[in-house]
């Protein structure tokens, strides 16, 4: 709690070592979170996202569920081309990335390009979601910058698209809102210089829920605050600052 009515969650990093490390469950921290925050009469709810690089989308995902109020889809499909690429196969240092896609989960829709099927039994998050019984309703902020990335920037787009009374403050987070390539991938060795690759595979893509987007661009904020060599230098958070004066009305 910042102050009465105020309450600041802040999110810097969605690995799974990280949550480990700490022996964190994010279920239950969640569900404890806004137990707390229903329990203060919480009506101004600050999520900073700033700097997370993002990690176990899961992580993430399972915080929707408290902050939405009807049903929310977070993705339209995924996407590859050339479905298991057996021209790579000879390169691969390991192939078993493809092992938990089976066979009907991709079906093929134009040229070499594959899209996922919503019916298979794995893909949950290509179907619509329900919140908790008694979700927070009230104001909510949104901390992001060049450093909200992969599955963070994920998070904050469905934010921005499901509530869209969230208010974003910062700068344009990373990552472009339609979704990354990303996740998944395979490792190959080229067979004559020994080079190393990592590739990813698929393409994530967001249900945007009709929210006009400009391609390969990310969140643009409500409000554009970057800090400035004052504020680093003296230690001042300027966009959590910007926000409690938002909030106060100032």
């Amino acid at each position: 709690m910042l102050k009465p009515g105020v309450a600041y969650l802040r999110l810097s990093d969605f690995h799974n070592y990280v949550w480990s490390r700490y022996n964190l469950s994010y279920s239950t921290e969640y569900r404890n979170d806004f137990k707390f925050i229903k329990d203060q009469n919480v009506r101004h709810l600050i999520i900073d996202l700033r700097g997370n690089e993002g990690g176990n989308l899961t992580i993430g995902m399972d915080l929707l569920k408290y902050i939405f109020t009807g049903a929310y889809r977070p993705y339209l499909y995924h996407e590859v081309n050339n479905y298991r690429f057996p021209s790579l196969y000879k390169y691969m240092n390991d192939s078993t990335a493809f092992d938990k896609f089976p066979d009907s989960l991709f079906v093929k829709v134009a040229g070499n390009t594959f899209r996922s099927d919503p019916r298979v039994k794995t893909e949950v998050w290509s179907r619509p979601m329900e919140p908790v019984t008694d979700p927070y309703t009230a104001k909510l902020y949104v901390l992001i910058n060049g450093a909200t990335g992969s599955a963070a920037s994920i998070l904050a787009t469905l934010i921005r698209v499901n509530r869209k009374d969230a208010i974003f403050v910062g700068e344009e987070s990373g990552g472009d809102m339609e979704g990354p390539v990303s996740g998944d991938g395979l490792s190959i060795v080229l067979p004559n210089t020994r080079l190393r690759a990592d590739i990813p595979f698929i393409k994530r893509v967001v249900n945007l829920n009709g929210y006009p987007n400009k391609k390969g661009r990310g969140i643009i904020p409500d409000h554009h605050i970057i800090p400035t060599p004052e504020n680093v230098v003296n230690n001042e958070d300027a966009e959590l600052i910007f926000t409690l004066r938002l909030i106060q009305g100032i």
